[in-house]
């Protein structure tokens, strides 16, 4: 892990994903956190032991103290 940041979690709607035959569900969350410039997008977030990858990257309001972090977990 390169840091530990407390953020505000919300489970999201999960999607389907159709690759080839097979179809996989997206598990999504949004998690807010304050601003920091070592978030990046295809970077990985750890929350109750599952892995996600941030997909999106918005501001929160216009002084850019806070963000959503946006991020998917592929799930079989």
């Amino acid at each position: 892990p390169a840091a530990t940041v407390f953020a505000a979690v919300e489970q999201l709607s999960t999607i389907a994903a159709r690759t080839g035959d097979r179809t996989r569900r997206l598990r999504r969350i949004s998690a807010m956190v304050r601003s920091r410039s070592d978030f990046a997008l295809g970077g990985r977030l750890r929350h109750q032991d599952a892995d996600y990858e941030i997909v999106s990257i918005e501001p929160d309001d216009d002084r850019g103290r806070r963000v959503f972090l946006i991020c998917e977990e592929v799930l079989s």
